[in-house]
């Protein structure tokens, strides 16, 4: 009995061991496969990126060199041939509308209004991404103001208040709104005119128009309070004296120019220029 006992359990100690499995080989298997079954299709993929690459950089090199071309030709533009040839060389960019802005502001200067709106439009109808040409709404209620003859008319009023509201998010709404309170102001109409001040000073508290605009506030109660609301006459005649001595100009544009209402002279072609 004990000599089958030790015959069985030498038979199993001489049994071959089981080799384990290699998982490296597997995967270097699997992945052989793969490449062969798939490799053309890896090597049009790796083609197609690599082309993709390459035109993105030439595109940029491209985009890089055609913006400096642009901003150099800006640079040396002085007149309104020069703006207007920089606005057709490189379209549908800020450069361009930037000139479109100067050449229809040298247009209005020169007294050419109509010719002056339709530099403006075209430069609302392009394709400008950067709201610069927001400013053009800007420049349009300027040139609206002109053919009003300076007075404070309704056209002119509306047009300013048509620039705000056609772009809310623009640079130019401080401008509109104080433009529009001015000529309200000159059109009797104190209490419209310190309402719009007001707004100014809420939404736009540290621009340089809010401070204007307190200061108009200012004038407008030290007339209210000057003459009481019965003596109309003796109150339209201190409205008139303080909008001929006021000041009333907005602050320097971004490209120097003076924005001012109340000390134009719309024959003489010195109008108030527009925002750019």
């Amino acid at each position: 009995m004990k000599e089958a006992s030790k015959k069985a359990a030498n038979s199993q100690s001489q049994k071959p061991n089981e080799s384990p499995v290699n998982l490296d080989e597997s995967l270097l298997l699997a992945g052989g496969i793969f490449w062969h079954e798939n490799k053309q299709k890896i090597l049009i993929a790796s083609a197609v990126l690599t082309l993709i690459a390459c035109g993105y950089l030439a595109w940029s090199y491209w985009q890089n060199y055609y913006r400096q071309k642009a901003a150099q030709a800006f640079a040396m533009a002085l007149t309104p041939q020069d703006y207007a040839q920089v606005a057709q060389k490189f379209a549908n960019t800020p450069v361009s509308v930037a000139s479109q802005l100067l050449l229809a502001a040298d247009l209005r200067n020169a007294g050419q209004i109509t010719d002056s709106d339709s530099i403006y439009e075209k430069a609302l109808s392009g394709n400008d991404k950067t709201g610069l040409s927001s400013a053009a709404s800007l420049g349009l209620a300027f040139n609206q103001h002109l053919k009003s003859k300076g007075s404070p008319e309704k056209t002119s009023i509306e047009a300013f208040q048509y620039a705000a509201a056609r772009f809310p998010q623009s640079y130019i709404v401080p401008f509109a709104l104080f433009n529009q309170a001015e000529l309200l102001l000159r059109a009797n109409k104190p209490d419209q005119s310190a309402q719009i001040l007001r707004a100014i000073l809420a939404d736009y508290p540290r621009s340089l128009t809010a401070r204007l605009a307190s200061s108009e506030l200012q004038r407008i109660n030290q007339m209210q309070n000057t003459f009481p609301a019965s003596d109309q006459e003796g109150q339209k005649q201190q409205e008139q004296q303080a909008v001929q001595t006021s000041g009333g100009a907005l602050p320097q544009t971004p490209t120097g120019e003076s924005t001012n209402l109340q000390n134009q002279n719309p024959t003489s072609g010195n109008s108030s220029q527009v925002t750019q």
